[in-house]
């Protein structure tokens, strides 16, 4: 598939492509991680050009209502402002900053002060048991974040999460032990002994303290019911991970 180009994923996020050009983009999310960071990296961008007032009318009005979607998506919004504000008022008076303020290498040195301080602040938010919802792409394909984390593990309850009825895809993040730094590891879900979906050779990724494995599957996949969850570090001997889940639809 050719690569999109940065106006195309723009565009995208602004809702303005026409469904035949945005299914082959939709599909390719769900199954290509690095594409995925790509889109996330865009998106940042379009929310750095809201929080500094560069979007025309139309574009302005389509991103407020991407990035107030959500509490987490307001939460990214007040910091990309905050951010905003700090960086002009330091160049003010600066020739020098507003010399190199429209280059592409500063463009990407902004994004990388952007997302580490929204990475920063949902270090902490992580830890909040429960599902982060965020819009993925646009309202079609809302997609839902299901966070396990280890403290949550099997037991006498059930982990109870809703997936909002909207929902193209789900997104499953569980927390792994960050003493085994090198380690790959499985995720298998089953539904009362019946596979649902594995996956193997998972590299871990960091949030702060935080260390988890992901997957995204469709919101289908995870259609209302009970589940267990499990989590293996590949050829450790260490006993899996396992928790119990019901899914409802909301």
């Amino acid at each position: 598939m050719t690569e999109p180009s940065d106006s195309t994923l723009r565009n995208w996020l602004l809702q303005r492509l026409p469904p035949e050009d945005s299914a082959p983009l939709e599909q390719r999310l769900l199954e290509d991680g690095a594409f995925g960071d790509r889109l996330r990296e865009a998106e940042t961008d379009l929310l750095d050009d809201l929080a500094r007032g560069r979007l025309a009318k139309d574009d302005r009005a389509i991103a407020e209502q991407r990035f107030e979607a959500t509490a987490r998506d307001r939460e990214r919004l007040r910091i990309a402002v905050a951010l905003a504000n700090a960086t002009s008022t330091r160049a003010v008076g600066d020739s020098r900053v507003s010399a190199v303020a429209g280059s592409a290498s500063h463009g990407r040195a902004r994004r990388r002060v952007l997302i580490g301080a929204i990475a920063s602040a949902a270090a902490l938010a992580v830890l909040v048991v429960g599902v982060n919802r965020q819009r993925a792409i646009d309202s079609a394909i809302t997609q839902t974040t299901i966070t396990l984390m280890a403290s949550q593990q099997r037991g006498a309850s059930i982990e109870d999460i809703g997936i909002l009825r909207s929902a193209g895809s789900v997104r499953l993040q569980v927390e792994v032990d960050a003493a085994d730094a090198d380690a790959r590891y499985s995720i298998d879900i089953d539904a009362g002994g019946r596979s649902v979906l594995g996956a193997r050779d998972l590299a871990p990724k960091s949030a702060g303290p935080y260390r988890f494995v992901e997957i995204v599957t469709t919101a289908k996949t995870l259609a209302p019911g009970d589940y267990h969850v499990r989590v293996e570090a590949q050829n450790s001997g260490r006993p899996a991970s396992t928790w119990s889940v019901r899914t409802r639809e909301e």
